[in-house]
């Protein structure tokens, strides 16, 4: 009776200490898997994948870097979370239309996340710029471009590029709603004193000005003067000179038009645009056998 007590008690010592065990095991276990994960290592391990082309684990394992993230390190790996996006989205042609168009968002709301973190985070805001960018012109929504570009300048008042993007749109605009005129003049001088160099900027504030001064008796005075400031600043420009040649043939003064498309053609001998303007321009005028010489 004792052996078979003895035995009993050691089967019980045993069970317990079995069950204690895979408690313990488990606790364990659970212990490991709630402690806070290093998310540099699911970053590095993510940045792996998109080498090799896995763009799947490459967005699973950036989503565990965020979510293993301090709050104040969140937007970075958001921001490359939302890079993996746009670039799966991107580069993998086998793709639906439904799921391409998914990642394209998803990587949008990254961007906002990230904002939510830190509004100042500038390598968020500059892509989510661009996104938005994207998306206003598939749309022709010139109002959504204006937007982006002003959150992006808020924070990088000297970015050219985007200052350019709210100038167009602001433009393109002004075309049916006067109240972007002004606006837009506004952008383009400021881009000529960044870049005095960039045609585009002075052809933009030239063609705004025009619109600007239509029932001003001294309009195309004004915009020779702005033609001469263009031509002091940029000397070889020659879409300059075409535009400003089209302008003195407008005002009837061909033999000063003649002159400016000579020299364009003078300054790029290799680039047909010269050619065809200066072709053009003898062909209005009735010299055919000139016009013909010029482009054969």
């Amino acid at each position: 009776m004792a052996r078979k007590k003895k035995r009993l008690n050691k089967k019980i010592i045993i069970l317990l200490a079995l069950i204690i065990g895979v408690f313990l095991i488990g606790g364990i276990g659970l212990w490991i898997i709630h402690q806070p994960k290093d998310p540099e290592i699911y970053a590095e391990r993510a940045a792996n994948f998109v080498k090799e082309g896995d763009y799947r684990s490459a967005v699973r394992d950036y989503s565990i870097a965020v979510n293993a993230a301090a709050d104040a390190d969140k937007p970075k790996y958001l921001v490359r979370l939302a890079d993996v996006l746009l670039e799966w989205y991107q580069k993998d042609k086998s793709l639906t239309a439904s799921t391409r168009t998914r990642l394209f968002y998803t990587a949008r709301d990254k961007l906002l996340e990230a904002l939510r973190y830190n509004p100042k985070y500038l390598d968020a805001q500059r892509r989510l710029t661009r996104i938005e960018f994207t998306i206003g012109r598939l749309q022709g929504d010139m109002e959504r471009c204006i937007r982006a570009a002003d959150d992006l300048l808020k924070l990088d008042p000297n970015d050219e590029e985007t200052l350019y993007k709210r100038a167009f749109a602001r433009a393109q605009l002004a075309k049916t709603r006067e109240i972007y005129l002004t606006p837009a003049l506004e952008d383009f001088a400021r881009l000529i004193k960044i870049a005095p160099q960039k045609e585009r900027y002075w052809l933009g504030l030239i063609s705004l000005k025009a619109k600007s001064l239509e029932n001003d008796p001294r309009k195309n005075e004004q915009i020779e003067e702005l033609y001469r400031k263009a031509l002091n600043a940029n000397p070889k420009a020659v879409n300059i000179r075409i535009f400003y040649a089209r302008f003195l043939e407008r005002t009837d003064r061909k033999d000063e038009a003649l002159k400016q498309l000579l020299q364009a053609t003078k300054l790029q001998p290799n680039d047909a645009e010269p050619y065809l303007e200066l072709a053009g321009f003898y062909s209005r005028s009735g010299k055919r056998e000139e016009a013909i010489c010029v482009i054969v």
